[in-house]
């Protein structure tokens, strides 16, 4: 098994390697799978920072005293998210 990231830094070499091999591997699904991994993976830390900037403003909010129900209510929806993201 090679790296994903070795094959996606190295196509040219690695196309090469499977086709001196004889090889038949569908490369181009490979890259497009990756593709949308690693988007998927990126979207995930981005939400994830942003419930995490969201948790402490909503601490804050609270210990003013101040109702922050909505902020709680959006950042559930951003937590579904991340859950349908990681599965």
């Amino acid at each position: 098994m090679h790296d994903p990231k070795f094959l996606r830094q190295h196509r040219d070499k690695v196309e090469a390697g499977v086709a001196l091999k004889g090889m038949t591997v569908d490369l181009a699904a490979f890259y497009a799978i990756e593709e949308r991994r690693l988007a998927v993976l990126h979207e995930t830390e981005e939400l994830k920072a942003r419930r995490n900037a969201a948790s402490e403003a909503i601490a804050a909010r609270r210990k003013r005293g101040e109702d922050a129900a909505a902020d709680i209510a959006a950042m559930r929806e951003v937590g579904d998210r991340i859950q349908a993201l990681d599965a």
